[in-house]
C-alpha cells in the first residue's frame, strides 16, 4: 500500500474509468468508416468550392484589367 485512503483510491478508480471511457469513445469515432467518409467528402466539397471561387475571381480580375 502507498498509504492512500479509501476515498483517494476510489477517486483514482473513477478518474481512470472516465479516461478509459473517453479513450473508447475516441477509438469508436476513429473507426467509424461512414463518419470518416462523410467528413472526407465534406472536405472535398469545401476545397472544390474554394477552387471554383478562386477561378471566378481570377476571370473577373483579368476582364477588368
Amino acid at each position: 500500500m502507498t498509504g492512500e485512503s479509501q476515498d483517494e483510491i476510489q477517486q483514482d478508480i473513477e478518474a481512470t474509468r472516465e479516461r478509459l471511457g473517453e479513450t473508447i469513445d475516441q477509438l469508436g469515432e476513429k473507426f467509424d468508416v461512414k463518419k470518416q467518409a462523410r467528413a472526407h467528402q465534406q472536405q472535398l466539397g469545401i476545397t472544390a468550392g474554394a477552387v471554383v471561387l478562386l477561378a471566378v475571381a481570377l476571370v473577373v480580375w483579368r476582364r477588368t484589367r
